[in-house]
């Protein structure tokens, strides 16, 4: 990937961005119906392909080939468009319910879909049906669990559902669940046991290439797990949020696990170095949604309501 030294790319679109696998694609969309694919080896800041399609996108994904686009809106409906001839393939209104990010199975043949009832879907795309692998759970109140977020991990090959009530769990606030996932079903099994709030939603959880890191907002740190959440290792925020800066409210460490993006309600954006602490860039871009990092953790990637940026280190 080429870029002028220190020159940062700003691109259309924002919100909460989807990077391929092999990270030659960005995905990501406005708010309204048009989704956005860029090539990261790309010099310039173009889209190699746009199209519209739900209206209120909430969530896009990429297929493993990088043939097709998925795009969820806030209400649930999935479509599926190839980008080879930009054609809309089909939609399905799936379980009627807004919820997380959707993923491409490996093989492409189908698509994960979770949402807020803590429904777990697939969607098969050429056949233009889907099925529920499990749920849906009560994302509810008066003792009744509440599904605070879900994601599949890349890495991992897992499901994460992460539940923060009382119901079932009475000597504990909330439990991360895990799930393989299996074509015809999932099925979850509690991970960690959280004696205070599960971690706050994706703004506050990492799922990076050999461990999983959350910001305890209690404690004011960012805390190291090993893959099914056990926790390994505890650091305080950077020193740069003592006083005038704010306090913390995101964050998100890269996926080789060197830098994290941190977020203030009143100071700028800052990118620390994760061994030291020490503060290797700061940013004015406001609503932040999404942060990742790849080539290395060379090359960082920010989205947010306004649009999306790329730079170097």
């Amino acid at each position: 990937m080429v870029f002028m030294a220190e020159k940062i790319k700003n691109l259309k679109g924002g919100m909460d961005l989807f990077v391929s696998e092999d990270e030659k694609f960005l995905v990501n969309y406005n708010s309204r119906n048009t989704v956005y694919v860029y090539d990261l080896a790309a010099t310039n800041s173009k889209p190699m392909f746009s199209v519209r399609t739900v209206s209120n996108v909430g969530e896009v994904a990429i297929s493993p080939d990088g043939k097709l686009i998925a795009a969820k809106n806030t209400s649930g409906e999935m479509a599926v468009i190839s980008m080879e001839t930009g054609e809309e393939l089909l939609r399905n209104k799936m379980c009627r319910s807004e919820g997380y990010r959707i993923v491409f199975t490996d093989d492409g043949k189908y698509v994960l879909d979770f949402d807020w009832n803590g429904t777990t879907m697939l969607l098969d795309w050429k056949a233009n049906e889907f099925q529920v692998l499990d749920g849906p759970n009560i994302r509810g109140t008066n003792g009744k669990p509440y599904i605070a977020y879900m994601q599949y991990d890349r890495y991992s090959k897992q499901i994460y559902k992460f539940v923060d009530g009382e119901k079932g769990y009475s000597k504990c606030r909330g439990v991360a669940e895990t799930a393989q996932f299996k074509k015809n079903k999932v099925k979850y099994k509690v991970v960690r046991e959280f004696k205070g709030h599960v971690p706050d939603y994706h703004s506050s959880i990492s799922f990076c290439k050999e461990h999983n890191y959350y910001c305890d907002l209690m404690t004011d740190e960012i805390v190291k797990c090993d893959k099914d959440f056990n926790e390994l290792a505890r650091r305080s925020y950077p020193s740069y949020y003592d006083g005038q800066n704010g306090r913390l409210v995101k964050c998100w460490v890269s996926p080789g696990e060197k830098y994290a993006l941190m977020d203030s309600f009143s100071g700028p954006l800052i990118l620390i170095e994760m061994e030291t602490g020490k503060v290797v860039r700061s940013f004015d871009y406001m609503y932040t949604c999404g942060f990742t990092m790849v080539n290395g953790d060379k090359t960082f990637i920010i989205s947010t309501w306004e649009g999306t940026h790329i730079g170097n280190l």
